[in-house]
């Protein structure tokens, strides 16, 4: 019986192609009769070639063919491009895979550490997309970015990596929107922990990596990291079966983001958060006032500015909020009723937030 093939014919380009998700990606492609244009690095090549070799011999009703492709140069970008569509006419999805990873809180991170990762994890989606989209809409093609659950709901100590694969997503969903006149779809796949190089990289690069690989099984309702093959498939829905999705992110993690999981403990060091702060607060002209009361004890604990020769907006909190009770909030007891000072804090803090938006 022979077998039905999801995507027989079809041109695609898979960046960073020769490892990890990327050649997971390639591979699946190539079983289901694409033509797969996959890269890397010049670093990289040996590497590609072997994987181009031994496909050729797989008797894969598809095809593979390597090209060598640094995702941060432009003209690399472009050649990869003319090089598709002079090898196979055409081009019909785009996995813009490529991608790196750097720990880091802020503290770590220079602003060259910084702007290198969204080099290769945004701009180069950029670039890649612009290139390839004349292509795409003439065959109503799709694009597929590789983002992160990271880039969801964030992770510790990876500042850098999480903003750049949240900025893929958007980027994923602004690109659907402007596309879908020409009827190509975008859509992303944000896989959670799955074990690739690049996981292992990550965990080297803790004090200790053991530790950092059982604590990430446990993020998982399903109890293990994912495959590279698991994301493959998800990927292989989206360029073929997923005809109706656009602007669309897909999660692929196990469970990961489902219920509430152990958090970093913080101190709020109760009874001395206000003691001695400076507050600055604004408002418009109409709302100015001179006191405001401790909404937690009900204390006039404030200091007129005017009174005390301070700048107007700028505000002295007095001890009286040290006295704020340490127990539990259930335990509280009832706030008082609101003044119109206490109120013109709340009031002032909604008007600063919405001038910023």
């Amino acid at each position: 019986m022979a077998t039905c093939l999801r995507y027989p014919g079809k041109v695609v380009i898979v960046t960073g192609g020769t490892r990890g998700i990327g050649l997971a990606i390639m591979r699946e492609f190539v079983r289901q009769g694409a033509n797969v244009v996959f890269c890397s690095r010049a670093c990289g090549a040996e590497r590609g070639q072997a994987i181009q070799r031994e496909l050729q011999d797989s008797g894969c009703p598809g095809e593979a063919f390597y090209q060598v492709c640094d995702v941060t140069n432009e003209a690399d970008i472009q050649r990869l491009i003319l090089v598709t569509i002079e090898r196979y006419g055409c081009l019909d999805c785009l996995v813009n895979n490529a991608a790196d990873v750097e720990t880091g809180t802020i503290d770590d991170v220079t602003a060259e550490d910084f702007r290198n990762m969204m080099e290769v994890n945004v701009v180069s989606c950029l670039l890649t997309s612009k290139y390839s989209l004349p292509y795409l809409r003439e065959t109503r093609g799709n694009i597929i970015n590789i983002g992160s659950l990271r880039g969801v709901i964030g992770g510790k100590n990876l500042l850098s990596y999480n903003t750049s694969k949240g900025a893929v997503i958007a980027m994923t969903k602004a690109l659907a929107i402007d596309e879908s006149k020409y009827g190509v779809r975008v859509n992303s796949l944000s896989p959670g922990n799955i074990w690739t190089p690049m996981w292992e990289k990550y965990a080297s690069q803790n004090m200790d990596p053991k530790a950092t690989i059982r604590e990430a099984e446990c993020h998982q309702l399903l109890g293990r990291f994912g495959t590279p093959e698991e994301v493959a498939l998800g990927v292989l829905y989206l360029a073929a079966d997923g005809t109706f999705c656009t602007g669309f992110n897909l999660v692929i993690s196990g469970g990961a983001e489902v219920g509430f999981g152990t958090k970093d403990v913080v101190d709020p060091q109760p009874g001395k958060i206000c003691q001695g702060a400076n507050v600055v607060f604004c408002s418009r002209t109409c709302g100015a006032m001179g006191l405001a009361q401790c909404r937690s004890c009900g204390t006039d604990g404030h200091e007129d500015p005017a009174a005390a020769g301070q700048p107007t907006g700028i505000l002295t909190v007095t001890a009286a909020f040290a006295n704020i009770p340490s127990a539990p909030p259930s335990t509280l007891a009832s706030p008082p009723t609101p003044t119109a000072s206490s109120m013109f804090l709340g009031t002032a803090a909604s008007e600063r937030v919405m001038s910023q938006q």
